[in-house]
């Protein structure tokens, strides 16, 4: 892969379904705080167009594009799908409309990626933050969630990157597809997995980004359900993956992990 020049385009693709308009107001309040100047901001509405007036309102104060598009109710991955494809940026970031970036989450990733040409992809430490339901919520506790350095043999076991935290190639992107919109959920692991195929992603040590989750438990086992189905069939694409994986990219443990054991 090729390095992009300094100053290369950054592309952050909110994805929303209208029901969430506090937070939705956050997140582009985040996106568009970003002290990289050479940004723009692309908001997918999955099934409703509830959010068109606030992103309007938003692109007329925003120093940097806001565009705006709503799609028939179709699911996360394929609003993620049409955020990619109207995108122009040379790197790309998602962040949902329940989390925000802290201002200076897409220069670093940035660096890091002009850093180090061959990395597919960079990402940072984040903060976890438990709610209630409402809108917006009441941030009831948060944990810091330090990133580590790039682990294959750990990305393979289970998705320590969450979404916002990670930026990514676009030419990545074009060589491995985009999310799979068979998944509702953990769509962005199997796109790191294959993602990963291309090399190492690009670790910075520190803390960019925030995600909110439920504090309530039945509302988190609620969200964890649609992430059974996805680990499941995540795991058998996996097996397909590690048939076509680079023999350098290969580790030991590889067969035990997508067996299952």
């Amino acid at each position: 892969m090729n390095p992009s020049p300094d100053g290369a385009r950054v592309s952050i693709v909110i994805r929303t379904h209208g029901e969430r308009q506090a937070m939705l107001r956050r997140a582009l309040a985040s996106a568009s705080n970003q002290t990289y100047a050479n940004t723009e901001i692309i908001v997918v509405e999955d099934g409703s167009d509830r959010s068109r007036g606030l992103v309007k309102t938003a692109a007329a104060s925003s120093e940097i594009p806001i565009l705006y598009e709503s799609i028939d109710k179709a699911g996360r991955s394929a609003a993620g799908n049409a955020g990619v494809a109207r995108s122009t940026g040379a790197y790309v970031g998602f962040l949902d409309d329940d989390d925000e970036l802290m201002p200076d989450h897409v220069a670093t990733l940035a660096e890091a990626l002009d850093a180090k040409p061959d990395a597919p992809a960079s990402y940072a430490g984040t903060i976890e933050i438990r709610t209630s339901p409402a809108d917006p919520p009441d941030d009831l506790s948060e944990v810091t969630c330090t990133a580590q350095d790039f682990s294959l043999k750990r990305l393979w076991q289970y998705n320590y990157l969450p979404i916002q935290s990670v930026l990514f190639r676009r030419t990545a992107w074009d060589i491995e597809g985009g999310l799979d919109d068979r998944l509702d959920a953990l769509e962005d692991w199997d796109l790191w997995l294959r993602l990963a195929n291309l090399g190492d992603f690009a670790w910075v040590n520190g803390v960019t980004s925030r995600y909110r989750v439920p504090a309530d438990a039945e509302a988190r086992e609620k969200r964890e359900r649609p992430h059974r189905a996805s680990r499941a069939a995540i795991r058998r694409k996996q097996r397909a993956m590690a048939r076509r994986m680079p023999v350098e990219r290969r580790f030991d443990g590889m067969a035990a992990i997508t067996s299952g054991h």
